[in-house]
Parts: C-alpha cells; sequence; structure tokens
C-alpha cells in the first residue's frame, strides 16, 4: 500500500472517529437528561414526603375552603405555620416547574390533589396576605401553578380511573 493510500485512509480513520466520538457525546447528553429527568421526579416526590410536610398538609386539609387569615390564625399557630410551609413548598414546586427543571405533567400526576385541595382552602388566605401586606408577590408561583395545572389537566380523571387496564411495559421504563 502507497503512502498516499495509507494517508488517504488514515483520514478517512479520522473522521469516522470524530462521527463516533460526537455520536457518543450525543448520546451521553440525551442519557444525562433522562437521568437529571429522574432525579427530580425523585424530589419532587421527596418534597411532600417528609414528617413536616405530610402534618402541614393533613392540616391544611382539616380546613374547611374559603377561611380567611383572621380564621385560619383563630385555629392556632400551627395552622398558620402549616399553611405558610405548603405555600413555600408549592412555590419551590412551581418556580421549578416554570424553569422546565420538572415538568408540568410530573408535577400533576405526583401533586394534582395535594396542589388544588390546598389552594382550594388557601387561596382567601393568600389574597389576604397579598392585600393586607401590599405584595403581589406572595404565593405567586404556587397561585401560578394552580392555574396552569387546572387549565392543562382540570377535568381529567383520576389516575386509578386512567390507567384501570395499564400493564407495565418497556415504554414505562425512566433510563
Amino acid at each position: 500500500m502507497s503512502l498516499e493510500s495509507l494517508g488517504n485512509l488514515a483520514e478517512i480513520v479520522g473522521v469516522l472517529v470524530v462521527i463516533a466520538g460526537f455520536l457518543f457525546g450525543y448520546l451521553q447528553i440525551q442519557q444525562y437528561g433522562i437521568q437529571r429527568r429522574a432525579t427530580a421526579a425523585i424530589e419532587l416526590a421527596r418534597s411532600l414526603q417528609n414528617p413536616p410536610m405530610a402534618r402541614a398538609l393533613r392540616l391544611v386539609f382539616t380546613l374547611p375552603p374559603g377561611l380567611d387569615a383572621s380564621e385560619i390564625r383563630e385555629r392556632g399557630s400551627e395552622y398558620e405555620d402549616a399553611a405558610m410551609l405548603v405555600c413555600l413548598t408549592f412555590e419551590s414546586v412551581g418556580l421549578m416547574a416554570h424553569r422546565h427543571m420538572v415538568s408540568l405533567e410530573l408535577v400533576w400526576e405526583f401533586l394534582g390533589g395535594a396542589l388544588l385541595g390546598s389552594w382550594e382552602r388557601l387561596e382567601d388566605w393568600t389574597h389576604e396576605i397579598r392585600d393586607r401586606s401590599g405584595d403581589e408577590k406572595f404565593n405567586e408561583w404556587m397561585q401560578w401553578l394552580v392555574e396552569q395545572c387546572y387549565r392543562r389537566y382540570g377535568r381529567e380523571e383520576p389516575a386509578y380511573r386512567r390507567f384501570a387496564e395499564w400493564l407495565p411495559g418497556r415504554q414505562d421504563r425512566v433510563a
């Protein structure tokens, strides 16, 4: 084989190595995205699966819808603290959804019932605090999240009905 042929062969091999490198990099980026979404899903679930948040949600869900701030305050500071913890948690989730760190669909699947039920009980409280403080930003991301979820998924059947015939399959795997 001539020197020129070896040079051409080396160029071809070099191009193939570069293409393989780009392909490998692309696949790694795809895998990273899958892994990041899985991690975000786990963290989203953990945000509600801790004793303080579970207790706060339990207290908030004992409140009837439509209570104002004074009526919540009359029930004791533990109710105000619970309302604040629930709101701050959903504020964080709302911002994460807005920044595409977690999908709105995932938020809905994990937290839809807790989110809508909490907002139903804390909406008037939120508006009263905004009016009293003059700060429209209070609980803004929770309200945004509720509105987005309700607009997209509000009339959707619950998972136990939607997936009544579900069987596990390959497409259900995260990674």
